[in-house]
């Protein structure tokens, strides 16, 4: 349970990383996979996530 805690970490510290990065098309693939790796967290996010990177592409 604790590697699935520090996967799920180090993949929400990559998406802040590639927000700030205006690296939309990572941070979509990120969010994939944090729900991907059935982490729980990573359920509670990736509709948030996908639909600011929306939001932020039009934006941009």
């Amino acid at each position: 349970m604790a590697s699935k805690q520090k996967t799920a970490v180090k993949i929400e510290w990559e998406i802040e990383k590639s927000r700030e990065e205006s690296n939309w098309k990572k941070v979509q693939e990120l969010a994939e996979q944090l729900t991907q790796k059935k982490t729980g967290f990573g359920q509670l996010v990736e509709k948030p996530v996908q639909g600011r990177n929306r939001l932020e592409q039009v934006d941009s």
